[in-house]
């Protein structure tokens, strides 16, 4: 039996920190071993600078992708929900994570993901402190702290998004399909954000990641009780909305602790895809042989909203992207089984595929293709 790797495990979600971690983890005694990086959206010299084949990723996209490209950063498809199990199977050496005062302790950012597992877990924590950070009453840092800097940066405002013609009337009637009452997870993508504007009854929230959308839901009185997130990334008003208390700021591994989201009634869960196949089998991983993202919630939340009682998963989508249909026969890579998708939503309409043989799914995903490559399903449909 190999091992465990003992990664230096570097803290992920906006406002990644700026300190260099292999250097730091040298000064520290800490060398020979992996990093693990996960969600990294912000630009840091350090990446540049990362040798081959020297750091791990479960999300290979934003910041990431050209490191990945060249081989300093290896992909590593792993479910979010999963991290925490990795991490106690993977005893990282060294957490570095960035943080706020609190008394005389610190307590995470809005964007705590796998950083309050990895910070309990390592043998050695190091707190970057984020200089003028909000604290929006994420969990306290737990761990062996032994060192502490400054030089953290507050997490950047997320870059606002106006969805074109088809995305906003996809968004419009994936939204309609939400019932009131709902608890809501939805990912990363713009259809998904722009579902959550078009939302128009009231809905809980509980998502790995939530953005200003939500703000937005509140400001219209339809945000029922406090969000629940594991990372925040949007505009001033969604920190002014944690500062209400109206965010809850916890961790991967708090977040789907027992099995949280299948246990609750009426989850929606709202998800994009790269491609979906004529049997329901989505792919958000690859396209023409090329890494994308990687498999994040999508699979995890896409599961639990199917076995939800009055619940359902659902994958929005163009039914083209760059004139190429995003409907296929097979997806490139199986990312989210076949059984945990419900409804996939186009501009040209809505497939249900609950209680639908194989051969029904077949038809009902071909109907929401676009009418250009129908002709091409049609023949792998054998009509």
């Amino acid at each position: 039996m190999e091992a465990p790797m003992r990664p230096i495990v570097v803290a992920d979600g906006p406002g990644t920190p700026t300190l260099d971690p292999l250097r730091a983890a040298a000064d520290l005694g800490v060398t020979g071993v992996p990093l693990f990086l996960g969600w990294t959206v912000d630009d840091r010299a350090w990446i540049d600078e990362l040798p081959p084949r020297s750091a791990l990723t479960y999300h290979p996209a934003s910041a990431l992708r050209e490191p990945v490209a060249r081989g300093a950063v290896e992909y590593v498809p792993i479910r979010l929900a999963s991290i925490p199990a990795f991490l106690h199977h993977a005893k990282p050496s060294l957490a570095i994570v960035n943080a706020v005062p609190r008394g005389s302790g610190f307590a995470f950012t809005q964007n705590v993901g796998y950083a309050d597992t990895a910070a309990r877990l390592a043998d050695k924590v190091l707190v970057q402190v984020v200089e003028g950070g909000v604290d929006v009453g994420a969990p306290v840092v737990e761990g062996n702290i032994v060192k502490v800097v400054g030089g953290g940066v507050p997490v950047p405002p997320q870059p606002p998004a106006t969805p074109g013609v088809i995305e906003a009337g996809i968004a419009a009637v994936a939204a309609g399909l939400v019932p009131a009452g709902a608890t809501v997870q939805y990912g990363v993508g713009g259809i998904p954000d722009a579902v959550m504007t078009a939302i128009s009854r009231p809905v809980a929230v509980l998502s790995g990641l939530i953005g200003t959308a939500v703000a937005n839901l509140h400001d219209r009185g339809l945000l029922v009780g406090a969000a629940m997130a594991s990372y925040a990334w949007g505009d001033e008003s969604l920190v002014a909305l944690a500062r209400e208390g109206r965010v809850r700021a916890v961790g991967v591994e708090a977040l789907h602790a027992g099995g949280r989201f299948a246990a609750i009634p009426q989850l929606v869960s709202i998800n994009a895809a790269l491609q979906v196949g004529l049997d329901g089998a989505v792919n958000i991983e690859r396209v023409g042989g090329r890494l994308v993202a990687g498999i994040g919630g999508h699979a995890d939340y896409s599961a639990a909203a199917t076995q939800s009682p009055g619940g359902f998963s659902m994958v929005a989508l163009a039914s083209t992207h760059r004139d190429r249909s995003t409907i296929v026969a097979r997806p490139e890579v199986v990312s989210t089984s076949r059984t945990d998708i419900h409804m996939v939503v186009t501009e040209h309409g809505v497939a249900d595929l609950r209680g639908l043989t194989d051969a029904g799914r077949r038809e009902a995903i071909a109907a929401v293709a676009h009418p250009d490559h129908r002709a091409g399903l049609g023949q792998t449909l054998g009509t």
